[in-house]
C-alpha cells in the first residue's frame, strides 16, 4: 500500500499548500507557513520522483523484483502515513487557533498561537527523510538499470521483438506491482451462469412445481453447502425462471445474512412482496405478510440463512393451503437446512456438488480471452492444473478465471501455478481462500485499495455504485480531475471483470451499474487483508483498535465506548450504518418510530471528538444524529481537513460551521422529514472553493460566488429563485442540477439555464398538482430547457407543460434519458407530427410517464428511433401504446403500471410483432397497482425522496 500511503500525502500536500483559492488565515499565522515554503516545495517535488519510481518499479519482472529491497514498500509506507498525520496534526493547530472573525474573545479564552518552529521542524524531518528515500530509490533504479543494460548485451540479436513480461509473483512489502492490464475492462453484464449446474436447476424445479403428488401442501426446500459452492446462483436462476414465474403467483426474495434482524427480515420481506415502500406497524408486519399469502400459490426464497432462530422468527408467517406454495432456503449450515427442510421428501435437504474437472473447465474458460490463450496446448496444462487445485469450488474457479485472464505470457501463467502449488498441504477451506488471496496480491496498486474499501461495508450491503466511486475519490484512490468519476468507474468494471465484484442491479435509465457487492469469502478477505495493512476497525470485532487504524466502521448493533474511541485518533474516514432504512424512511414522511436504533454510537464518540481531529470522511446518514446535533455540529466545526460529510438533520440549522473544512469535495444533508421550513442555512460557496457535489433535500440557497468555481459538479436542490445569472455565471462546469420550488420564479429565471453549458442532467419539481390551475408552464421556459444541447438526462414532476411543447425537447440531440412525472405534461392528445415538423427524439432510449391525463398518443418508429425502454405508469385514460411501436428495433423492455387493459393489449401485441421479426429480447412487464395508488412515485426503480440518487 505504499503507492497510496504516497499518493494520499501528495494530496494533502497539494489540498494544503497550492490551492488557488488559498484558506483565509490572519497575517502571523499565514507567516508561519511562508516560512516553510522552501521546505512544502522540496517536499512535494521529492513526493513527486518517488511516484514516478514506484510507476516505473511496478513493470519490472521477477528477476527485477529480486534486486528491490523486501522492506521498501512498508518503509514508504510508514513514512508517508507518519508524515501525513505529524503534517495535519500541526496545521489543524494552526488553524483552530484562529478566532471567528468579528466575536469579542476575553483574555481567558484566546487561543494560544500555535508554534512556528514545530511546522517547520515536521516538514524538515519529512524532507530529511525523503531525501534519504530518494537516494535508495536512485540506487534502486540505477542497479536494475545497469543490470538490465548487461543482460541485453549478453542477449544474441534477435529479429523479434522482446516478450512483454509483467510482474506476477507478489511481494506483500514490495511496492511494485501489476501494471494495467491491456485488455480494456468490459462494459457488458457480468452475468452468473450456471456452468454444469443444469441438472441441479432441473431437479430444483421439479421440487418447486411439481404438484403430481396427492400431497400438495406447502413444503420447505433446503440447500447447503461451503461458501462460494453457488447456493445463491442456483436459488436465483430459479427465481429468475420463466416457468417458476409463471408457476405461482407470488414470489418474494429475502437475504437474512449472518447477523439477522427479526424486524428488519420481516420489513424486507413484506417490501419484496408488494413492490412497493411497505407501511407496516412492527406489531403486526407478521399477520400482514400471513394475509398477503393467504390462498395465494407462492414462492418465498430466504438466502444465506446462518440460525435456526432465524427460520424459527419467520415461519409462522407463511400459510398453509394445500395448494403448492413452496419456501426455499439456503444456508451453509447442515443442521441449519435439516431444521428447516420438510421432511416428507428426503431429497428436501440438498447438499450442493463441487464441479467436477470438465465443468470446472468450462467455468474457466468462461472468459473471451481465456477460451483464445487456453487453446494453446502450453497454457491449457497450466490452466487445467490450476482449475484442479481450486477443488471444484465455484467461487474460486470464477476468481481463478479472473486473474489469469490479465496474465498475458506464458512465464506469467508458470510463476501463479507455482504459487497456487505451495498451498498444496492445507484443508480445502484454507486452500480455496488463499487462491482467492492471490487474486487479491496480484492486483495493480489502483486496485488493491478499492477493493479493500469493500470491507468498509456490512456483508451483503449492496452500493450504490457512483457513491462508492466518490468515496474512492475522497480517500485519494482515484486521481482526481476533470475525468475522476469516469477513472472510478473504470476501477469498478475492472473488479467487476476479475470476478472480484458482483453486480446487484442495473438503473433502469441506462442499463449502466447501480449496486454491487463482493462475495462472502471476498468480503472476509477485504476485512483479513485490511486490517493486516492497519487500515480498518470494525467496532464490535475481537480484533484489537490501534491509534494507526484510519478507516472505522460501526453499526447500531454493535458495541462501543468511548475508550475505544479515543484510540483512532489517526482516524480519516468514519461510517455509521443505521441498519433500519425501513424506519429512516418511513421518519421522512413525518413517521417516528420509538425502538428506531441505539444513540450510544454518537454520544460516545462524541465524548471524545476533540481527539478525532483529523477526519476526512464522516458518514451518518441515520436517525441517530438528530438527537446530539448541537454537539455534532461543534465537533464538525473543527474537522478541518473533513473532505466528506453527510448527515441526517432533525430541526433546522441555523448555524452550520464548515467554513474551516475548506477541502470539502461532496456534502450531503437531509432535512429528518419532509415539511421542515428552511431546514439549512445559506451555503457559502467561497468558503468551500473544492466542493464538487452539493446534496440538500429537499432544498437548499446558495450566496452567489465571488470566483469562478471550476470544480463544481453537481447541485441538488436549489430553488428557482436561485437560478440567477450571478449564481449560475461562477459555476460554468456544473453537470447536474435539480431545482425544487415555485413555478413563478422558474419562468422568471429559468433562461440563466443557458449560463450552465456542461449540464448534463436536469431535474426540475413543482412540488404539487392543482387541478383547478389554468396557468401552466409557457413555452418560452420550455424553450429554455431545450437550449441545453448537451442535456443527456432530463426529469419533470409537477411541471403541467403541454404536450405538444414536450415536443420541443427534440432540439436536445443528446438527451437519452426523459421522465415524466406526476402530472409533469397536461392535455389530453400527444401527437409527434403536425403540418410543419416530425418531431424525432434521435438519441432518446428511456421513457418514463407517470400520472398523466394523456388518452391519445400518436407517434410512430421513427419518433423514437433508438428507444429501449418504455415505462407508463398511472396513465389512467390512455387508450394504447402507438401500433407502430413494432418497428422500434432497438426495443427491450415495455413496463406498465396502473393502465388500462387496452394498453397491456397493445403491449403484447408490439411483443409478438418484435418477436416475429427477430427480436427475441423484448419483454413486458405489467405490474399490479400498489394499494396505495395516490403513492407519488418518481421511477418504478427508484424509492421517492429518500433514494440516495448518484448520477452526476
Amino acid at each position: 500500500m505504499a503507492h497510496v500511503a504516497v499518493a494520499s500525502l501528495l494530496r494533502t500536500i497539494e489540498l494544503e499548500f497550492f490551492q488557488s483559492q488559498p484558506r483565509p488565515l490572519p497575517q502571523h499565522q499565514k507567516q508561519i507557513i511562508t516560512d516553510c515554503t522552501d521546505l512544502i516545495e522540496s517536499l512535494r517535488e521529492n513526493l513527486r520522483f518517488v511516484q514516478s519510481s514506484l510507476e516505473e518499479l511496478q513493470g519490472l519482472d521477477a528477476k527485477g523484483r529480486e534486486k528491490l529491497p523486501r522492506d521498501l514498500g512498508a518503509k514508504l509506507r510508514d513514512f508517508a502515513l507518519k508524515a501525513e498525520d505529524d503534517i495535519e496534526s500541526e496545521l489543524s493547530h494552526i488553524y483552530l487557533a484562529e478566532p471567528v472573525p468579528g466575536e469579542l474573545v476575553l483574555s481567558s479564552e484566546e487561543p494560544q498561537p500555535p508554534s512556528p518552529a514545530t511546522l517547520h521542524q515536521v516538514l524538515q524531518r519529512a524532507v530529511d527523510e525523503i531525501d534519504r528515500i530518494k537516494e535508495d530509490l536512485t540506487s534502486i533504479k540505477d542497479k536494475i538499470d545497469y543490470g538490465a543494460a548487461q543482460s541485453h548485451a549478453s542477449e544474441p540479436a534477435s529479429d523479434e521483438p522482446p516478450e512483454e513480461s509483467h510482474a506476477s509473483e507478489p511481494a506483500s512489502d514490495e511496492p511494485p506491482e501489476e501494471s494495467h492490464a491491456s485488455e480494456p475492462a468490459s462494459d457488458e453484464p457480468l452475468e452468473e451462469i450456471m456452468v454444469g449446474k443444469s441438472d441441479e436447476l432441473d431437479a430444483m424445479k421439479e421440487l418447486l412445481i411439481s404438484v403430481s403428488t396427492p400431497n400438495s401442501k406447502l413444503e420447505v426446500v433446503a440447500v447447503h453447502g461451503m461458501g462460494g459452492i453457488g447456493k445463491t446462483v442456483l436459488a436465483k436462476s430459479i427465481y429468475e425462471d420463466k416457468s417458476i414465474k409463471d408457476h405461482f403467483d407470488k414470489c418474494a426474495w429475502v437475504v437474512i445474512s449472518q447477523h439477522h434482524n427479526k424486524e428488519q427480515m420481516l420489513s424486507r420481506l413484506l417490501k419484496s412482496l408488494v413492490q412497493e415502500q411497505p407501511q407496516y406497524d412492527s406489531d403486526d408486519i407478521e399477520h400482514q405478510i400471513y394475509h398477503l399469502l393467504k390462498r395465494s400459490r407462492y414462492l418465498i426464497v430466504m438466502d444465506d440463512v446462518w440460525s435456526i432462530d432465524a427460520w424459527n422468527d419467520v415461519q409462522r408467517c407463511f400459510p398453509n393451503d394445500n395448494n403448492g406454495s413452496r419456501v426455499l432456503l439456503t444456508t451453509r449450515l447442515k443442521y441449519v437446512a435439516q431444521a428447516a427442510a420438510t421432511t416428507d421428501n428426503p431429497n428436501n435437504c440438498y447438499r450442493m456438488r463441487f464441479f467436477n474437472s470438465e465443468e470446472s473447465w468450462d467455468l474457466f474458460n468462461k472468459k473471451k480471452f481465456l477460451v483464445e490463450i487456453s487453446n494453446q496446448v502450453e497454457f491449457e496444462m497450466i490452466g487445467k492444473k490450476v482449475v484442479e487445485k481450486c477443488y471444484g469450488l465455484p467461487l474460486a474457479v470464477d476468481v481463478a478465471a479472473g486473474l489469469f485472464s490479465k496474465l498475458a505470457t506464458l512465464e506469467e501463467w508458470k510463476n501463479v501455478e507455482k504459487a497456487i502449488d505451495s498451498l498444496e498441504r492445507k484443508p480445502i477451506a484454507e486452500r480455496c481462500a488463499d487462491i482467492l488471496a492471490l487474486s487479491y496480491n496480484h492486483l495493480p496498486h489502483y486496485l488493491k485499495s478499492c477493493f479493500l474499501y469493500f470491507g468498509f461495508f456490512p456483508k451483503n450491503y449492496p452500493l450504490i455504485a457512483k457513491k462508492l466511486v466518490k468515496f474512492w475519490i475522497v480517500e485519494g484512490f482515484v486521481k482526481e480531475g476533470e475525468d475522476e468519476i469516469v477513472v472510478g468507474e473504470k476501477h469498478l468494471h475492472e473488479l467487476i471483470d476479475r470476478n472480484l465484484v458482483l453486480v446487484g442491479d442495473r438503473k433502469s435509465s441506462y442499463g449502466t451499474i447501480g449496486t454491487c457487492m463482493v462475495h462472502d469469502l471476498l468480503h472476509d478477505l477485504s476485512i483479513r487483508e485490511a486490517q493486516k495493512e492497519n487500515l480498518l476497525y470494525v467496532v464490535g470485532d475481537r480484533e484489537m483498535a490501534s491509534s494507526r487504524q484510519r478507516w472505522i466502521t460501526a453499526r447500531k448493533e454493535s458495541y462501543s465506548d468511548p475508550s475505544l474511541y479515543a484510540r483512532f485518533r489517526n482516524c480519516r474516514s468514519f461510517i455509521y450504518f443505521e441498519e433500519d432504512k425501513e424506519a429512516i424512511k418511513l421518519m421522512k414522511r413525518g413517521v417516528f418510530k420509538q425502538t428506531l436504533g441505539s444513540r450510544k454510537h454518537i454520544s460516545d464518540l462524541l465524548k471524545v471528538s476533540s481527539k478525532l481531529k483529523l477526519l476526512r470522511v464522516l458518514e451518518m446518514s441515520s436517525f441517530e444524529c438528530i438527537h446530539e446535533l448541537d454537539s455534532l455540529s461543534n465537533w464538525i466545526a473543527d474537522l478541518v481537513h473533513l473532505r466528506h460529510l453527510s448527515l441526517i438533520i432533525g430541526f433546522p440549522l441555523t448555524n452550520f460551521p464548515i467554513s474551516k473544512a475548506r477541502n470539502l469535495h461532496s456534502l450531503r444533508l437531509s432535512a429528518g422529514y419532509q415539511g421542515m421550513k428552511d431546514p439549512f442555512p445559506p451555503f457559502i460557496l467561497d468558503e468551500l472553493p473544492q466542493l464538487r457535489y452539493l446534496k440538500c433535500w429537499p432544498s437548499c440557497e446558495l450566496f452567489p460566488p465571488t470566483f469562478v468555481h471550476e470544480n463544481l459538479h453537481s447541485v441538488s436542490s436549489i430553488s428557482p429563485v436561485q437560478c440567477l445569472q450571478e449564481v449560475f455565471a461562477k459555476i460554468p462546469k456544473l453537470r447536474k442540477l435539480s431545482i425544487t420550488g415555485e413555478r413563478f420564479y422558474f419562468i422568471l429565471y429559468g433562461e440563466n439555464l443557458a449560463f450552465l453549458p456542461q449540464l448534463e442532467s436536469l431535474s426540475i419539481d413543482f412540488q404539487g398538482f392543482n387541478a383547478f390551475q389554468t396557468i401552466h408552464t409557457p413555452t418560452s421556459s420550455v424553450d429554455n430547457i431545450a437550449s441545453l444541447h448537451g442535456l443527456k438526462k432530463l426529469k419533470l414532476m409537477c411541471t403541467e407543460i403541454s404536450w405538444k411543447d414536450v415536443n420541443l425537447l427534440t432540439k436536445l440531440p443528446k438527451l437519452e434519458v426523459l421522465k415524466l412525472i406526476f402530472q409533469a405534461c397536461v392535455g389530453r392528445e400527444w401527437k409527434l407530427e403536425d403540418e410543419e415538423e416530425e418531431y424525432v427524439f434521435c438519441s432518446l432510449k428511456y421513457l418514463f410517464i407517470d400520472y398523466s391525463s394523456l388518452v391519445e398518443w400518436e407517434a410512430t418508429y421513427v419518433n423514437f428511433p433508438i428507444l429501449e425502454r418504455l415505462l407508463l405508469s398511472r396513465c389512467f385514460n390512455l387508450k394504447e401504446i402507438p401500433s407502430d411501436f413494432e418497428g422500434i428495433t432497438t426495443l427491450q423492455l415495455i413496463e406498465i403500471m396502473g393502465c388500462l387493459s387496452s394498453v397491456e393489449d397493445s403491449a403484447r401485441e408490439i411483443e409478438e410483432g418484435q418477436r416475429d421479426s427477430g427480436n427475441d429480447m423484448i419483454q413486458v412487464v405489467v405490474h399490479k397497482m400498489p394499494s396505495n395508488i395516490d403513492a407519488e412515485i418518481s421511477d418504478p426503480n427508484e424509492e421517492g425522496p429518500s433514494r440516495e440518487e448518484e448520477d452526476s
